[in-house]
């Protein structure tokens, strides 16, 4: 049976070639380097379901490429038998720094296995739980917390400064992530994790909630400060 990382690496193999070749090109050079990343990400997004959607290794093996609306959770979803369900997001980097993942649905598909848009209440009678606020989201993760322990949240990352370097990672395999107080809940340096780390369902839950919970007491740290310096001036009057 194919695995994940037979199509990872199928897809991983077809963007390096067509980088190098020229056949996908990245917006570079433009006054905005986020909006060239993201324009970046929406061609080679269009480019791989060309390739992949008549594919005849995904044909022969039941896989499915399915790009994303817009402003999605995942740029692509690639799904097969045996339910596999691969959500991928396509990351373009200088690898200068750490660069924010906004990966908060990836976060929760990967310790739960459930679509985070499609999040039945318990006893709801159909209901769906909302987990867009912290507070159903992390009362929906903890009533989920490891209902699929294969789920995984996958990164296609592209080196805009040395073309055709391409690799794949996934959350639970990130070498390490930095916690991101001002943007929940991770950072994450690309050249730092061009290596997987193969870790347990137990271990990846660790590693990953530990880094957010330190995300978390940052953010509560702007609110001390906050009640120390402003709040403290609003208390005593501001014509003191």
């Amino acid at each position: 049976m194919v695995t994940p990382e037979d199509v990872l690496n199928r897809i991983t193999n077809h963007l390096s070639i067509a980088l190098r070749s020229g056949i996908v090109q990245l917006a570079l050079g433009g006054n905005d380097g986020r909006e060239d990343s993201q324009r970046s990400e929406q061609h080679i997004t269009q480019t791989l379901a060309l390739q992949f959607m008549a594919d005849q290794y995904f044909a022969e093996n039941g896989l499915t490429f399915s790009p994303s609306p817009p402003r999605y959770w995942y740029d692509f979803l690639v799904t097969g038998q045996g339910g596999m369900w691969l959500p991928v997001n396509v990351k373009i980097s200088s690898f200068g720094g750490s660069d924010n993942l906004s990966s908060k649905e990836g976060l929760f598909f990967a310790m739960t296995g459930v679509d985070p848009k499609n999040v039945p209440y318990p006893n709801g009678n159909g209901r769906k739980w909302g987990i867009n606020s912290w507070e159903p989201y992390c009362e929906a993760m903890a009533h989920y917390f490891g209902a699929n322990m294969n789920a995984d949240y996958y990164f296609l990352v592209i080196n805009k400064n040395d073309i055709g370097h391409v690799f794949w990672t996934s959350l639970r395999q990130m070498a390490s992530l930095d916690p991101n107080g001002s943007n929940l809940p991770y950072q994450a340096h690309w050249g730092r994790n061009m290596q997987r780390v193969n870790r347990t369902w137990q271990e990846s839950a660790e590693f990953l909630m530990g880094v957010f919970r330190e995300a978390l007491v940052l953010r509560a740290r702007v609110l001390d400060q906050f009640d120390a310096s402003i709040g403290e001036r609003l208390r005593g009057g501001l014509g003191q």
